[in-house]
This record gives structure tokens, C-alpha cells and sequence, in this order.
């Protein structure tokens, strides 16, 4: 059969969903010199086609309403899509949260609700080609049942909600991937405007291998571009044996250690980067175990491991540049023969190949970390508590701009590499906005946070620019919180919060926050209902200007009293329990302190400490996981965390 001439972009299928109340593009490719007509719900538009063989056709704004059928028509061929309708389309985009699936979800949707035939979604395949596209194979999708566990969790949600309230079809273009940086997002003509943009381009160009790694359908290999990345910007092992100093021998001195309280991370311990730690821990073993081979279970390790008890090695998991590890719970068979009466010591290696959030460590959960005879054994001995660790080998806490984002071709973090392979092939379907939910991977190192802010408002004017659409809407998903619980830290999450929260502000809109959802122990959150419930309760709030319904709190000002700092807000506020919870305070030399808050008035919060005489600054909620910070709107959702600084 001859290939036909006439060829709409792969965004029109099937089932797709048109925005209702805007000038809707169609377009495609054709026999240079012919005509196209193309109708859609009896408005007909005709266009003829370009020399190169590109037609591009604009259908007159409609309201929502279908099924519908859509029809190419040239001189000698139709096409014709069915089941079509007008209704409320969003770009989904981001990395791993965004991406994160149905599926993959705790607790699963009940069959029932996976049955949404007006939610559809059109995924965008996954590439990272140097060249771009201009165009992706691939169709609308209906939630159905069969369909439904393999989209986009967040984006689901907030579909469900958004068709619920609105009764019209949601279509939602999902083109997020995992693990990519902000400045893959945006076009080189974006990057090139912003300041030392211009040079990592051109240091791009030069050095970056263009070849790329093709698996056997000629897609990028992720996980073989991935591989080479990291070899980039970690060292090697500078003892891959492990067992050069002897220090996972029961009879190593480790006194001269220091002592840390598991599970936790090392980044909370002071070491901020990643690395190779050593990790030791003294038991007696209970006589109820004598004889018995036992369960040894540690939880999450970050990333990687290797686990000895009385110098034997008992299991590992990892090793090379694999990432895929620090998710997963430690379980290891110990024969019985290995563990002697009264004293043993257990001994882990665990190694943090690239700083994913640079916390590194054993992360637990608590109720993981146990030694027992099988699950079903009621007896578990705890291994929580004190252990000895030391530093074997620190890694740099990130890789220099020269060495990132120079793999190329399959490798999504890439400058401008997400924008030229995941957006640029939808551009302009008409949509209402973007929901954007990233920034974990430009949270991992001083060089790739610092910028976070000019490129997520650079980001969502660039959008803005490619749809023709200055009202686009751009609602941005705050980081949730993750890695061991603390009242305050200095770390990156934060500032990545401040940008999202700052960037949402500046425009009469408020960020979707998530500081009091999240896993202490997965950077990926397995429930995502209140994410998308959110992002439509924003979207809704922001439509009928109910403020209220579209975010908690957000401060309105700060001013000193004597030893206090007022900070007043737009929203009234309160307390989601009895004990004010993440509240620091600091004066002219910087060094912040805990404080007391009491709310004194409706909008209104005085926040004080005994060892800050004339504070000047306070920060709420400044931690990666400031999940316990409980201040809230009347509305019942948690403000943002903040820093606010007095002018006195």
C-alpha cells in the first residue's frame, strides 16, 4: 500500500480532546501545492499546502460539547478521527512525579474509578535526540480500566476532580520525564537570553557525543546514557574490595568513630555530599534465635550496599553507577553458622554514587530495621539506635557545569533536550495551561539550585511565547517533603520551595503545597489524589477568585517589635494541632535559633526566641521535610514554607 500524502500531526487520533473557547490549530503534512479542508463539529476550514508540504488550518473557537468527528479531506484522500471532543486541555509536565503512574500508586483506585472514558490523556513518548522532532506516533487514550493504571497519577487526579466540577472532557498531554533538570525543559533561544547560558551552549556543542546509545528499536537507552553520566561526575571507588582496613572485622576497634542514631542520613550528621560510609553496630544475640537461620532486615539504604555480620558477608545491593537501589528495603538471609552466642557486629558499606538529594545513609524506617527468625516470628530485635560510622571516601557534592549535561544524545537532562523532544511536537494544540511538577533534580548541588528561580519564570513566559498565549495558566507543584523529619536545615529543597512560591506570587497565582504530604523514605510519594486535587482546587480558586479555595496561607508582610518578629498574612491562620512546630529566628549574626510562635490575631503570627534578643529574620518550614510544620490556613491547607527578613 503507498505510504499516504496526507499526514495530520500525531496529536490528532481518536478520542482526542480540543479546548473549548479557543482558536484551535490543526495542522500536518501534504501534497505540496493541494488543498486540505479540515471540519471539525459542521465548521469547516480549507488551507492549502505549503511547498515544503506542510498546512497548518484554524478551526474558530467552540464550546465544550461531543462526540464529534474530525476530518482531513485533500484532493484524492480523507482521514476521518471519531469520538472527538471540546472540553479543558492541560499540559502535564516534569520529572518523576509527574511521570509517576497509576500503577505505581498507594492505595490503588478502585476499578470503578478507573473507568473515566471522558479523561483522556495523549502520552508523549519518551526520546532525548539531539535533532528534536517535530513530531511523535502515538493517540489519545480513554480511562478505562485497561488504560487508566498506565497514566500519569498526578495528572489523573487532577483530571477526575477537574471533570467532576466542570462536567466536560479533560484531555491532558503528559510529557514528563524522569530525573531531568529545569534547563532541559526550555529552548536553546531561551537559554541563550539568560546569563552564562549563552557559553554552557557553546560548551555544549562542542563537547557533548552526538551518537547516542540506541536500544534495539532505535530509541535512547536510558539507562546505558544514564551509566556514562554518572561515570562523569563520580570518581572511582578508591578501594572497590572494601575490605582494605579491616573495618567490617567483628574485632575492629571503632571507638575512635562517631555516633549517629539510625535510621537517619548523613547529610543530618554534617556530611553534605555523597560519598562512602561505614556503618557499625554492636548486638547480643537473643537466645530465642540461637541456631536459627535469621531474617536481617535494614530498610532503605542510600543508594548502595554491602552487609557483613562477623566479617562474613551476608548481602549487597548495587553496585557501578546503578541508582535504583536507594528505594528499595534491605532483606538478608544470615545462616545460622555466621552468628556466634552473646556479641556479634553487623557492618554496612553503603555508598551514595550521585547525590540524588544528598542524604546518603541508612533511612529506615524504624520499624525495617530488625533481626528475627522469619516475618512470621513474633519476636524482632530492633536495630535502632546508636551505631558508630565514619567517612571511607567523599565524592564532590555535585559535578561542575563542564561536566554536566555533555552525554548528548540520550541523555534527557541535556540542555534543551526536553523542550526539543517532549514539547516542541505538541506546539500549538490549544490548551487552557501547564501543570508543572519538578525541581527535585535541580536540588542536588549548589550549581544547578542557583539559577532554579530565573529559569522556572523564564520557563513559564517561554511557554506563554510558543502557544501565543499570555493568559496561559502555570500552575507550579511545590516539592513535597522527603528524608528525615528536622525542624531546621540549611539545604537546597528549600530554596527550590522559595523559587516555586516566589514564582507563583509574582503573578497573582500560589503555588500547589505539599510540605505536609510526602515519604520520608521515597522521593517519589505513593499517593498523588492530593496532588491533583490540589492543582484543580488552584486552578478553580484562581478562575472564580475565591481565594480561599486556591492555596493555605502566604505572608503579607514582616515587621519587628522589640524581641519579636509580626508577620501577617492574607488568609486567617491556625494551628493543625496544639504545638507550633518549625519556627527559627536569627539576628544580626546569622545563626538561627528555635522560636515560639502564637498566633495573635486572625492574620497574624508573633514569633520570638529567649536567645535571639533582636531578631531579624525568621524561616518556617526550612527543612527537606518540614512535614511536622503545622501552620495553616482556616481553609485547612498548610502554608508554605517561607524565610521573611525585617527591614529594621
Amino acid at each position: 500500500m503507498a505510504e499516504s500524502n496526507l499526514r495530520p500531526a500525531g496529536i490528532f487520533s481518536d478520542h482526542a480532546v480540543f479546548e473549548r473557547n479557543r482558536v484551535l490549530p490543526v495542522w500536518g503534512h501534504g501534497a505540496p501545492g493541494g488543498e486540505v479542508t479540515v471540519t471539525l463539529n459542521q465548521q469547516s476550514v480549507t488551507t492549502r499546502i505549503s511547498p515544503d508540504g506542510y498546512f497548518m488550518a484554524r478551526f474558530q473557537p467552540q464550546e465544550a460539547g461531543g462526540p464529534y468527528t474530525l476530518t482531513f479531506r485533500s484532493a484524492d484522500e480523507e482521514l476521518i478521527y471519531q469520538d472527538i471532543y471540546i472540553g479543558e486541555v492541560w499540559l502535564c509536565a516534569g520529572q518523576s512525579n509527574m511521570e509517576f503512574t497509576i500503577a505505581n500508586e498507594t492505595p490503588q483506585p478502585l476499578p470503578g474509578e478507573l473507568d473515566r472514558p471522558l479523561i483522556r490523556t495523549f502520552r508523549v513518548p519518551m526520546a532525548a535526540w539531539p535533532a528534536g522532532r517535530s513530531d511523535v506516533d502515538a493517540a489519545w487514550l480513554l480511562a478505562t480500566p485497561e488504560n487508566t493504571p498506565t497514566f500519569s497519577a498526578t495528572a489523573f487526579h487532577f483530571a477526575d476532580c477537574l471533570q467532576t466540577e466542570l462536567d466536560v472532557a479533560i484531555g491532558i498531554i503528559d510529557v514528563s520525564y524522569g530525573g531531568t533538570n529545569i534547563a532541559a525543559w526550555l529552548s536553546r533561544e531561551a537559554l541563550y537570553d539568560l546569563p552564562g547560558y549563552r557559553e554552557r551552549l557553546e560548551l555544549y556543542d562542542r563537547c557533548a557525543d552526538q551518537r547516542g546509545i540506541s536500544g534495539a528499536d532505535g530509541t535512547p537507552d536510558r539507562g546505558a546514557v544514564e551509566d556514562i553520566f554518572i561515570k562523569q561526575v563520580t570518581p572511582p571507588l578508591r578501594h572497590p574490595e572494601a575490605t582494605e582496613y579491616g573495618w567490617h572485622m567483628p574485632d575492629f576497634d571503632d571507638s575512635d568513630w562517631e555516633l549517629q542514631s539510625l535510621p537517619d542520613s548523613w547529610a543530618l550528621a554534617g556530611y553534605n555530599h555523597h560519598g562512602v560510609f561505614w556503618y557499625r553496630f554492636e548486638f547480643d544475640l537473643p537466645e530465642a534465635f540461637a541456631g536459627h537461620d535469621l531474617l536481617l532486615s535494614l530498610g532503605r539504604i542510600d543508594q548502595q550496599d554491602r552487609t557483613w555480620i562477623n566479617g562474613v558477608e551476608v548481602g549487597a545491593s548495587g553496585g557501578g553507577t546503578n541508582l535504583g537501589t536507594y528505594g528499595i528495603y534491605r532483606r538478608y538471609q544470615i545462616p545460622a553458622e555466621v552468628l556466634r552466642p552473646g556479641r556479634n557486629v553487623l557492618a554496612v558499606r553503603a555508598v551514595s554514587v550521585f547525590p540524588i538529594v544528598l542524604s546518603g545513609g541508612l533511612m529506615g524506617p524504624a520499624h525495617e530495621m530488625f533481626l528475627t527468625i522469619d516475618d512470621a516470628f513474633e519476636k524482632k530485635m530492633s536495630l535502632t539506635g546508636m551505631w558508630r560510622f565514619k567517612l571511607e571516601q567523599r565524592f564532590e557534592p555535585e559535578a561542575t557545569p563542564e561536566q554536566l549535561q555533555l552525554v548528548g544524545a540520550g541523555e534527557a537532562h541535556s540542555l534543551a533536550m526536553m523542550y526539543e523532544n517532549m514539547v516542541r511536537p505538541v506546539i500549538p494544540y490549544a490548551i487552557r495551561g501547564v501543570a508543572w511538577y519538578q525541581g527535585e533534580a535541580d536540588s542536588v548541588g549548589v550549581t544547578m539550585n542557583r539559577d532554579y528561580a530565573i529559569l522556572l519564570n523564564k520557563l513559564r513566559d517561554e511557554f506563554r511565547r510558543k502557544w501565543q498565549d499570555a493568559n496561559l495558566e502555570f500552575l507550579i507543584v511545590q516539592l513535597p517533603a522527603f528524608a528525615m523529619p528536622a525542624e531546621y536545615q540549611e539545604n537546597l529543597w528549600s530554596l527550590t520551595r522559595e523559587a516555586q512560591l516566589l514564582a507563583a506570587l509574582a503573578e497573582g497565582s500560589y503555588p500547589v503545597v505539599l510540605c505536609d504530604t510526602g515519604d520520608a523514605y521515597d522521593m517519589h510519594p505513593s499517593d498523588k489524589r492530593v496532588v491533583g486535587k490540589r492543582l484543580a482546587e488552584l486552578t478553580l480558586g484562581l478562575r472564580s477568585q475565591d481565594r480561599a479555595r486556591a492555596c493555605g496561607p502566604v505572608p503579607a508582610g514582616i515587621e519587628r517589635d522589640d524581641d519579636k518578629l509580626v508577620i501577617t498574612f492574607d488568609l486567617p491562620v491556625v494551628w493543625r494541632d496544639d504545638n507550633p512546630y518549625g519556627w527559627v529566628v536569627a539576628g544580626v549574626d546569622g545563626i538561627f535559633h528555635s522560636a515560639l510562635a502564637q498566633i495573635t490575631a486572625e492574620t497574624r503570627i508573633e514569633v520570638s526566641s529567649p536567645e535571639v534578643a533582636a531578631p531579624i529574620e525568621v524561616r518556617y518550614g526550612w527543612s527537606i521535610n518540614p512535614m511536622q510544620a503545622n501552620l495553616t490556613g482556616n481553609n485547612g491547607l498548610p502554608a508554605s514554607p517561607f524565610r521573611l527578613r525585617s527591614r529594621e
